[in-house]
């Protein structure tokens, strides 16, 4: 999945298709890993549809508790299928999924997909906006700088020259509800907290924790 959410296709692909044949019985594996990372794949390819069409299977079991150390698998098709919609500029269902994650602050205490989820309810909630006429469209501008703003305060201490976090910083600033669905550059690495060292799609404090790479 880090190879995945790097951009990278060939390898993953290859990965997943040997996951699937090693573990045709486990369910996380089944219902929660394949199908977010199969989603993933997809979105690289430019294909949102596929990817939504991907994460079906995982429509049932999208709260499991996947067993083992890592908590960083728990709502990832959830995270992926809003990431989806936001690529397919399908603003009200994005919002939904994000919300779902935000809402569930207890199972993703050490994930870093609950700060990325208000960062990417912003851009839902701008997608929404922009088919709203007043007054509606000002309130719809109010939840977007107070998701941004929710973003910050998590990644209060980042740092500084993450990309995304300085897209998100002049957003809220200048008042623009615009949203970037394009790569940010070439891989870079920055520290999250989540208590042991890996790649995953997100930067985050630059404190003991964990490596984190590129995203969207």
């Amino acid at each position: 999945m880090v190879l995945a959410l790097a951009g990278e296709t060939a390898k993953p692909q290859s990965l997943a298709d040997n996951l699937a044949k090693s573990f045709p019985e486990d369910t996380a594996v089944r219902f929660n890993y394949l199908p977010a990372l199969r989603a993933q794949l997809a979105l690289n390819r430019g294909d949102p549809s596929g990817a939504i069409e991907s994460l079906q299977v995982a429509s049932f079991h999208e709260l499991m508790l996947p067993s083992g150390p890592t908590v960083d698998l728990v709502m990832l098709p959830v995270f992926v299928r809003g990431r989806a919609h936001l690529k397919a500029h399908q603003g009200n269902e994005a919002a939904v999924e994000f919300q779902k994650i935000l809402d569930r602050p207890g199972l993703l205490a050490f994930s870093p997909i609950r700060a990325l989820a208000n960062l990417y309810l912003a851009r839902a909630y701008a997608i929404q906006s922009d088919s709203l006429a007043a007054p509606e469209a000002d309130a719809a501008r109010v939840k977007i700088r107070a998701a941004y703003e929710s973003f910050l305060t998590l990644w209060k201490d980042a740092d500084l020259d993450v990309p995304i976090l300085k897209e998100a910083k002049r957003s809220t600033r200048s008042g623009n509800n615009s949203y970037n669905l394009s790569p940010i550059g070439p891989n870079r690495i920055a520290w999250l907290p989540c208590g042991r060292v890996r790649r995953q799609e997100a930067y985050g404090p630059k404190t003991p924790g964990t490596l984190v790479g590129q995203f969207d």
